[in-house]
C-alpha cells in the first residue's frame, strides 16, 4: 500500500496573510482587529495609506513571527493583484497624441493619463506606508539596499560572445531574478521581460546594441522583482541603468 504525505493546507487567515489581505476591505480588516481586541493603526497619520497599515496589523495579528521581508512581499503582492494596470502608461507625449485625435478621443486619453497618475501616486503612498510601519509589527526591518548598492553591476560578456544572441540571453538569465521570465525574440530583435503578474515589457536590441539593451532588460527585471517581493539585486542597479541611459 502506498502512503502519500501532504502538506497541511493553509487556513483562510493564513492565506489572507500570505496575500497581504488583497481585496479585503478596510472595514473588514478593522473588524478583524476588533475581534482580536487589538488597537487600530494610528489614524492620526494622514500621510499613510490606511489599507496598507491595516493589512500589516492584520498579518502581525495572525502570524506575529512573520519576518519583515515576508510581510513586505505580501504587501507588494496585494497591491499588484489589486492594481494590475499599475504599469500602464502612454508612451507618446499626451499633447502630441491629442493633436491627431478628435475631441472625444483626446478626452479619453486625458482621463486615462489621470487614472495612470492616480495609481502611481497610490502605489508610492502604499510603499511609503509599508516601509514606515513595517518595523512596528515585525522583528526585522526591510533590508537596506545599501549593501547591494556598494557592489558592482555584473561584468558584460567578453567581446568574443558579444555577437551571439544566445550568449547574451544566457547572460541576462544568469543575473535576472528567477521569478521573472526572459523571452528572446530573434525574429523581431527584442527581449520580452515578463513579470510574475504576467505584465511584460519589450526591449529591442536592434538600435542600441546588445550591451545597452541587455542592461535595460536586467534593470527592468529587477524592478519587477522588487515590486513583487521587495528583494533587491546583488549588484548596483543605478550603475546598471547608467549603461543604457547614456547617449547613443
Amino acid at each position: 500500500m502506498r502512503v502519500f504525505a501532504y502538506d497541511k493546507p493553509n487556513g483562510v487567515l493564513d492565506a489572507q496573510a500570505d496575500l497581504g489581505f488583497a481585496f479585503v476591505s478596510e472595514g473588514a480588516c478593522e473588524r478583524f482587529l476588533e475581534s482580536k481586541e487589538l488597537p487600530m493603526p494610528d489614524g492620526s497619520e494622514k500621510d499613510l495609506h490606511m489599507k496598507t497599515s491595516l493589512a500589516l496589523a492584520c498579518i502581525a495579528a495572525i502570524n506575529p513571527d512573520t519576518l519583515a521581508a515576508d510581510a513586505c512581499k505580501a504587501i507588494n503582492k496585494a497591491f499588484l493583484v489589486e492594481h494590475p494596470d499599475c504599469y500602464d502608461s502612454v508612451h507618446v507625449d499626451e499633447q502630441a497624441l491629442c493633436d491627431v485625435l478628435n475631441p472625444g478621443e483626446a478626452k479619453k486619453v486625458a482621463e486615462y493619463n489621470v487614472g495612470v497618475q492616480a495609481i502611481k501616486a497610490t502605489k508610492a503612498l502604499a510603499m511609503y506606508t509599508r516601509d514606515k510601519c513595517i518595523s512596528k509589527y515585525f522583528k526585522k526591518g526591510l533590508d537596506a539596499a545599501a549593501t547591494s548598492q556598494k557592489k558592482k553591476s555584473p561584468r558584460w560578456l567578453p567581446p568574443r560572445d558579444a555577437d551571439s544572441t544566445a550568449a547574451v540571453t544566457s547572460w541576462i538569465r544568469l543575473h535576472a531574478p528567477a521569478t521573472v521570465d526572459i523571452q528572446c525574440d530573434d525574429y523581431n530583435g527584442r527581449w520580452r521581460v515578463i513579470a510574475p503578474t504576467l505584465v511584460w515589457r519589450s526591449i529591442s536590441w536592434t538600435k542600441r546594441g546588445y550591451e545597452k539593451a541587455s542592461c535595460e532588460v536586467l534593470h527592468q527585471a529587477w524592478l519587477y522583482e522588487f515590486d513583487w517581493s521587495g528583494l533587491t539585486p546583488p549588484f548596483n542597479l543605478a550603475e546598471l541603468a547608467e549603461r543604457f541611459m547614456e547617449e547613443l
